[in-house]
């Protein structure tokens, strides 16, 4: 530097501090500065996860209150339906409707049970539940008052069962009405569940269970 006045010595001086500076920015300041840029955006990824896990932790307990009451609603709908349907159990209903009205069936016809469609859920795959149906059809002659008794408890009495058609016709010179009813009884099979066998009214070992006792049977 010998020969430089001192205004080039202050400019070279200058340009020096001025090189250095940018050496500083371009391999220190610059890669720290995109360093902290990436972190900041990082923190706010982290912070708006953990937000909305946090709503999602603060609302579990709405969710998980909402599951045990979907469950419960369901098994409540499930009590409501018999686990099968069996020839012995219907007989054992038409027998009580017999005995509570002091009516006689005069004939009697069953299906065996139909699935009609199967629900699976992951832990019951081997054991599904099934809706089933079956249809029961008789016959009985009676008056209108006890005939109108019988359709209402036929129809309001099981959650379970409804009512596919009445064909009647009334006997002027007996008074009575001669009706045959055919019902739809519907079960719900599977998921382990069990079905009772049925508490058969009047004495055991009847000759007719549509007969009066007097002729045999159980009424």
């Amino acid at each position: 530097m010998k020969g430089m006045d001192f205004r080039d010595k202050a400019v070279f001086s200058f340009l020096a501090i001025l090189l250095i500076s940018a050496l500083v920015w371009a391999v220190g300041i610059r890669p720290v500065e995109k360093s902290n840029l990436q972190l900041e955006r990082e923190i706010l990824d982290l912070e708006r996860m953990c937000g909305e896990r946090r709503k999602i932790m603060d609302s579990s307990s709405s969710y998980i209150d909402s599951a045990r009451e979907t469950e419960k609603q369901f098994y409540e709908t499930l009590s409501k339906f018999p686990a099968d349907i069996r020839k012995e159990n219907q007989i054992s209903q038409i027998t009580k409707m017999e005995y509570e009205l002091g009516i006689g069936i005069d004939s009697l016809a069953y299906t065996k049970p139909q699935a009609i469609y199967k629900l699976t859920y992951e832990a019951d795959k081997e054991d599904p539940y099934i809706l089933i149906e079956s249809q029961l059809q008789f016959s009985v002659s009676c008056t209108y008052e006890t005939w109108e008794s019988m359709l209402w408890k036929l129809d309001k009495e099981c959650e379970n069962r409804r009512i596919s058609s009445v064909t009647s016709s009334y006997d002027m010179a007996g008074g009575k009405v001669r009706t045959e009813i055919s019902l739809i009884e519907y079960g719900i099979a599977g998921g382990g569940r069990y079905l009772d066998q049925p508490e058969v009214q009047g004495e055991a070992g009847t000759d007719n269970i549509f007969l009066p006792s007097s002729e045999g049977g159980n009424l």
